[in-house]
């Protein structure tokens, strides 16, 4: 059970309740208590140095605390986990301003509920596997080997009818005999229509002992590639990893890496790249579930048109060229080893099928997951992410278009943007009246640059007390010595070099705000161009369900503020967080969920928006903070300009 503890700051008698456990950082940060923590909570600075006059504390030691201090009580408040009711004094010499407004504390924490997917899988995998015992082979018994093995799957297993590659028949005389005639043998159920279902037979063992299975699933992102290890028997996830898409080095976004593919030998170097990556992955979640790499049935993975083409080694130069062609949008699994996949021989590899050029089996994942397919709630769906999808619409229709937003929102193409992992800031508090930031970085690691959320939370708060015109600029002769002229205009600086992991200045330039502004432009114009095409307007919404790798972290009244989510009552939001691998999961555990989703990409209808005149409008609109047309933002008019004004 989470037990409740109050922290009470002075002088200003400031009350937060927190849970044991909590930094005393963070507390500080969740009451908008200003104290200075350039490090992002990794102790290397010492500035966030309080003094505990009551209760209990857990506090690392450290050489930023001098002993004789130490025994008065004082401590590193990003060190410091708290234990019980504490009462803490923030020496004034360290504090530029008494303490942040509580409403800019409140919406430094505000975020929307987390939402589990309500679809429940049955544990129907895509592989079967078979103990079996058969009487050995004898004169007036001398059947042969393979028909011996089918014999026994159909008399003692009901399973039938059974065929079997030349690769199989090959390994099938040594293993039934290795521990005579005592075997396993793993099949995959397949079905061709008009035929009658059948099994495939992928290896036959020797021994009867129950071995663990386990199968794959797979986001594979423009920007971030994740694996789970999946149990197939239990459901349990045993293992899970992620990194960069090795394909940016070769384009940034799906346009450039499809211009690269055409190149000599570019679709090669592409799907030898994002394999190379996926193995990294692999080897790595094996690693830390302890289970040999023989456990691996089957691999289900789910990705944008582009990025699936260019996973299978699919021409995919029709992609982007009007009337905009995918090769195939339902693709039949594929041996993992033709795809160079360090996966058992027999194992494969299942992709999730598109609905068009830019509406991939990754969007079709997470309709999956969301269960909006099955709902008569009307939904809107954001899946932010380099190349933005959006679906909209409930069980009776699904209307769906892309937009392509860029990697800014998942830290890419900014000049310190980087992934939500650890050193990365996703928390800042700005003293309205000296314009310090107060940071926070995940896992207190020392900064190393600024991931998607954190740039939505920073940009928000520069807007509301200033810092921010709503053309996105910087403010000038403001008085501080944050904003600076930089390589490529105005910027401010974040961390300092002496302060962070880099060892240069970490800072956000109005270049950096030129590509969030266009990738929120296309995210927004986007989402209610498609309403438009639907007939209905963001307040007819019952719910909006927000999913990408930084959707867990984002920051509701941030992203409002900024223009990138609606502005609608907050309860209808929810986020899922990563839906592609999360549907992946699903279709891992329960095979007649992949035949589902072919089911849902057919009922899908898709919209071009790069052919709609419509939505470049939209988009120029949408090119202001939080946008032209301010009747479409009543909160941020009120709360965050008016308070300006």
């Amino acid at each position: 059970m989470v037990e409740i503890i109050r922290v009470n700051f002075l002088p200003d008698d400031i009350t937060v309740d927190t849970v044991v456990g909590e930094s005393l950082l963070d507390a500080a940060l969740d009451a908008g208590v200003f104290i200075p923590a350039a490090c992002g909570g990794s102790g290397a600075c010492g500035q966030c140095k309080v003094k505990v006059l009551k209760g209990e504390v857990n506090s690392a030691s450290t050489e930023k605390i001098h002993p004789q201090e130490r025994e008065e009580g004082f401590v590193l408040a990003c060190q410091t986990k708290l234990i019980s009711d504490v009462t803490i004094e923030v020496p004034k010499a360290k504090v530029g301003r008494k303490v942040i407004p509580r409403d800019e504390a409140e919406r430094m924490k505000s975020t929307a509920r987390p939402m589990e997917s309500p679809i429940i899988p049955e544990l129907n995998p895509m592989t079967i596997s078979v103990l079996m015992n058969p009487p050995s082979p004898r004169l007036g018994d001398n059947t042969s080997d393979y028909e011996r093995l089918i014999r026994t799957l159909k008399v003692d297993h009901g399973l039938s009818p059974v065929i079997a590659s030349l690769d199989v028949l090959k390994e099938i005389p040594n293993e039934v005999r290795k521990e005579n005639w005592s075997f396993s043998a793993i099949l995959k159920p397949e079905e061709l229509p008009p035929l009658e279902p059948y099994y495939r037979v992928l290896k036959v063992s020797a021994g009867r002992k129950a071995v663990i299975r386990t199968a794959l699933a797979v986001d594979i992102g423009t920007t971030s590639l994740w694996v789970e290890l999946v149990n197939i028997d239990s459901g349990e996830v045993l293992a899970r990893s992620s990194r960069y898409n090795p394909q940016i080095s070769m384009g940034d976004d799906v346009i450039s890496r499809i211009v690269f593919a055409l190149k000599k030998d570019g679709a090669e170097k592409l799907q030898q790249s994002v394999v190379q990556g996926l193995n990294e992955i692999i080897d790595e979640t094996l690693e830390k579930s302890g289970v040999p790499r023989e456990s691996i049935n089957y691999m289900v993975a789910a990705g944008n048109t582009v990025m699936t083409h260019l996973f299978m080694g699919l021409y995919p130069k029709y992609l982007r060229q009007t009337p905009y062609v995918p090769v195939a949008q339902n693709i039949e699994p594929v041996s993992a080893k033709s795809l160079g996949l360090k996966m058992p021989a027999e194992s494969f590899a299942c992709v999730f099928p598109g609905v068009a050029s830019y509406v991939g089996g990754d969007i079709v994942s997470g309709v999956l997951a969301n269960g909006m397919w099955d709902s008569d709630l009307m939904t809107l769906f954001i899946d932010i992410g380099t190349n933005g999808e959006i679906v909209a619409g409930n069980r009776d229709l699904l209307m769906t278009a892309s937009c392509s937003a860029g990697p800014a929102f998942e830290g890419g193409g900014l000049q310190h943007g980087m992934r939500a992992a650890p050193g990365a800031i996703e928390g800042v508090l700005i003293d309205p009246e000296t314009l310090e930031p107060m940071i926070k970085t995940i896992d207190a690691k020392p900064a190393l640059g600024i991931c998607g959320s954190g740039i939505i939370n920073i940009i928000s708060q520069m807007l509301r007390i200033g810092l921010l015109n709503q053309n996105a600029k910087f403010a000038q002769d403001l008085g501080t010595d944050r904003i600076r002229k930089g390589r490529s205009g105005f910027e401010y600086i974040i961390c300092r070099a002496a302060e962070n992991g880099l060892n240069e200045d970490i800072v956000l330039s109005e270049v950096d705000l030129d590509n969030i502004l266009r990738a929120k432009g296309a995210m927004f114009s986007g989402y209610t161009r498609l309403l438009e095409k639907i007939g209905l307007s963001v307040e007819e919404l019952d719910r909006v369900i927000i999913a990408g790798a930084f959707g867990s972290f984002i920051n509701l009244d941030h992203a409002i503020t900024i223009g990138l989510l609606p502005d609608i009552p907050r309860e209808k939001f929810s986020f899922i967080g990563n839906s592609s691998l999360k549907g992946a999961r699903l279709a891992v555990m329960d095979r007649g969920l992949m035949e589902k989703s072919r089911e849902i990409a057919r009922s899908m209808m898709n919209i071009e928006l790069s052919e709609d005149p419509a939505y470049m409008d939209n988009f120029m609109a949408a090119l202001f903070l939080p946008h032209t047309r301010m009747e479409l933002f009543p909160s941020v008019k009120v709360g965050v300009l008016g308070s300006r004004q």
